[in-house]
Formats: C-alpha cells, sequence, structure tokens
C-alpha cells in the first residue's frame, strides 16, 4: 500500500528470538560438521543479543533431514547473555541428538535459536550474588561483551571460545533476512 502512496503504520513488535540456521553441504551432514556450523551460528546469534539488549532462558536446535523431517531439542536455563554458557548448553544438546539419533544419519541443515527473552535492564541481581560461580559468571559476560567489542572492530573474527571453523561459504554474518533489516554489525 505504501508504494501506491497510502501512509502505512506498521504494527509495534517485539522480539522474541535470535537465531541463525544454514543447509550443510554434503561433506558437512554428520553430527560433527553439524555441531562445527552450529557452534558458529550461536556465537553470532548471541551476539546480535547482546547488541540488542537481551539475555535467553531458552536455547534450541533443530537438526533436519529428508526421510524423518528432523530432530528439535532446547534447553530452558536461568536468563543467560554469554558465550560460554550458551555453548555449553549446545553442548548438551549435540549429546542428546548424539544418543537418540542413528549413527548414520545426514543432516541436511541446522538452526539454532535463542528464545525466551529477557530485557538485561529486568534480570535482578541474584541474593546470593558473591559466590564463586556467580563472580565467575560475570566475568564470563564480561568477557562476552569484551569480545563482541573486538570482533565488531575488526574485519574477521578476532575472538571467540573454543575452536572456530570456518563454515562452508566462508561467511557467517548476515543473509536475505525476512523479518528484519540487518544491522551493518551483522556483515
Amino acid at each position: 500500500m505504501g508504494l501506491h502512496g497510502y501512509a502505512v503504520e506498521r504494527p509495534e513488535t517485539q522480539r522474541r528470538m535470535f537465531g541463525h540456521g544454514r543447509v550443510l553441504p554434503a561433506d558437512w551432514r554428520k553430527l560433527g560438521g553439524a555441531y562445527a556450523c552450529a557452534r558458529v551460528l550461536l556465537a553470532k546469534a548471541a551476539s546480535r543479543m547482546r547488541r540488542a539488549g537481551f539475555a535467553a532462558r531458552a536455547v534450541a536446535l533443530w537438526l533436519t533431514d529428508r526421510r524423518s523431517g528432523g530432530w528439535y531439542a532446547e534447553e530452558r536455563l536461568q536468563p543467560t547473555w554469554d558465550d560460554p554458557s550458551f555453548l555449553a548448553w549446545l553442548g548438551r544438546l549435540f549429546s542428546h541428538a548424539e544418543r537418540e539419533l542413528q549413527p548414520r544419519s545426514a543432516h541436511r541443515s541446522v538452526h539454532v535459536t535463542l528464545h525466551d527473552l529477557v530485557p538485561l535492564k529486568e534480570i535482578d541481581g541474584d541474593l546470593f550474588g558473591h559466590s564463586a560461580e556467580a563472580h565467575l559468571k560475570r566475568r564470563l559476560e564480561y568477557l562476552s561483551l569484551l569480545a563482541d567489542r573486538l570482533n565488531a572492530s575488526h574485519p574477521r573474527t578476532l575472538l571467540h571460545w573454543g575452536p572456530w571453523t570456518t563454515i562452508p561459504g566462508g561467511y557467517a554474518g548476515a543473509k536475505i533476512a525476512f523479518n528484519r533489516i540487518p544491522d551493518a554489525e551483522d556483515f
């Protein structure tokens, strides 16, 4: 209608998730390749989520194939926004997949999603936040923000948690987005 000269107001939207997905090339369709790709995609989604000022209470993983339609699992967690915690949860999801899927199954695509979002300003501090575990969590959150800042100021990923695999196509940034306009940092 806007192209025809009518004034169109877009309804206010509410952010519900951050995620990425990728169709896997033939040599990446086993669980090892899907896991390497999912790590990179999850790190990109978590970085976007932190930039927008959110924490997630759930991590979801989809592995699709032609025969059964796919496999889905999610883990619920306390409001989290640091990469090491998300990557640990992703590792647990892949452990479940390894136990539940047939060893020879080929996965066509992998999708990771951070959802059940909470704005960072609404997260209450831990009443017993002086424990070693709470101190470690704050340090990991700070280091994740620091890595985001360094990666934003360099053309390639400079800092990452654990092994970094170059995904087929060599690019994990923004793609054609049907529901949002990508930010400059996404590229």
